[in-house]
């Protein structure tokens, strides 16, 4: 049995596509514990995880954007009502 762990792995500061056996030891089943597909599959559960939780929040500040945004527009239309209505009482005052 090897006791070189059997995944291969990209060369470090290769521009191009090349590829070397892993040099770690052995840790189950031929594999190290960085390569070992136990360990993958958790690291790339927490990594959706985080992705998930990171798109949620996106979501979430999206539509507390929007519900402001729509409330400033209700702001300025109600502040250019009160304007309007503040001109013709003014309006109205000085005709007499």
């Amino acid at each position: 049995m090897s006791k070189q762990c059997k995944a291969e792995v990209q060369e470090k500061g290769m521009s191009f596509l090349r590829t070397r056996r892993c040099k770690r030891k052995v840790y189950k089943d031929g594999y190290c514990a960085l390569h070992h597909p136990d360990t993958v599959a958790k690291r790339e559960e927490r990594k959706e995880d985080r992705h998930t939780k990171a798109r949620q929040t996106s979501r979430d500040m999206f539509e507390l954007i929007k519900k402001l945004q729509n409330r400033i527009q209700d702001l300025e239309e109600e502040n250019k009502t009160i304007r309007e209505e503040n001109f013709q009482l003014k309006n109205s005052r000085t005709q007499f």
